[in-house]
């Protein structure tokens, strides 16, 4: 079995591994993935420095470069510290897309490992959440036509992943105005699970491609392993 080693910035994102991606995404790959808290010491007040991830990532790499494993991340592309590998020309581009990916590519060149592929969110854990609002009335009953603010939100912009990450206008900001008690780590993750991995395929782009270059990634290490 493959095993998948991801870098993640919280615990909300080591849940979401833990409890939609093992059962809906890796099992079916003959792959495990095995989330790596960041742990970051200054929270958003500081923002997630490259540095860091840096330190997890080069380790992982060390420890692991037997056949059979991948290293990945999960990290929100907004709240990051700003002083990344191509930050510059990164913010130079208007398309979120293009951003995130010179960003990835900046992670790419410093990390310099075969099985690594990096992966930010576009543009915070909760723009998964909007790619079908309506699930947050399963955890959130009461909230009924305030919900329905975040789905004229998301009809509007188009696409969840292009919420943008201004500090008043990233996702999260978006769905504590409207459901002040949102709970990220239970009420996220289980709305991420009622919502489930099929559609967050469909509506997010750029969380489909980091899930598609991962099953090529354990493709690759599977065949590794084979005699």
């Amino acid at each position: 079995m493959v095993q998948v080693y991801i870098v993640v910035e919280g615990e909300t994102e080591l849940e979401f591994v833990k409890s939609l991606l093992n059962p809906e995404f890796f099992s079916s790959q003959n792959a495990y993935g095995n989330p790596v808290r960041l742990g970051l010491t200054g929270g958003r007040c500081g923002g997630v420095s490259f540095k860091r991830v840096r330190e997890h990532l080069q380790s992982l790499t060390a420890q692991h470069k037997r056949k059979g494993v991948a290293i990945t991340t999960m990290i929100d592309l907004y709240g990051r510290d700003g002083a990344w590998p191509r930050e510059e020309e990164a913010n130079a581009k208007v398309d979120p897309y293009h951003r995130v990916q010179v960003l990835e590519e900046g992670m790419t060149q410093s990390i310099q490992a075969t099985n690594f592929i990096p992966y930010l969110q576009l543009h915070e854990f909760e723009a998964l959440l909007l790619a079908e609002p309506t699930k947050l009335l399963d955890y959130y009953p009461h909230r009924e036509s305030d919900i329905e603010k975040l789905v004229s939100l998301v009809q509007q912009k188009g696409n969840c992943e292009l919420i943008n990450s201004t500090p008043n206008g990233a996702p999260s900001k978006r769905i504590q105005e409207v459901i002040p008690e949102y709970n990220k780590v239970v009420g996220g993750n289980s709305t991420a699970l009622n919502i489930g991995l099929k559609t967050l395929r469909e509506r997010c782009r750029h969380f489909r491609e980091w899930l598609e270059k991962l099953e090529a990634a354990i493709r690759a290490e599977d065949e590794r392993l084979s005699p």
